[in-house]
């Protein structure tokens, strides 16, 4: 889940970057950056997008920190089709 998600999430934040070089300079907290780049995504009107990276972003979470959690194979290969998705679209 997490390589996923970082592979397209680091993918669009660069995307961003290209475009705005400076957009995401003046965060206070380095963790705002992941709701800052899904932030960006709807100011450019890519919400469909947008909401796919928070999906998977959710799914990273989960994955990572609730250890209680069962991730099965299916899951994990769904994930991955969401960030290939989502690689395309941006």
């Amino acid at each position: 889940m997490s390589r996923s998600y970082y592979a397209v999430f680091l993918a669009t934040r660069a995307r961003i970057e290209k475009t705005e070089p400076t957009v995401f300079k003046s965060l206070a907290r380095h963790g705002d950056i992941h709701q800052a780049v899904i932030d960006k995504l709807k100011d450019w009107r890519f919400f469909n997008v947008a909401d796919k990276l928070d999906g998977l972003r959710k799914m990273r979470r989960n994955a990572d920190y609730f250890l209680n959690m069962t991730i099965d194979k299916i899951e994990a290969q769904n994930a991955l089709a969401l960030a290939n998705n989502i690689y395309t679209l941006i």
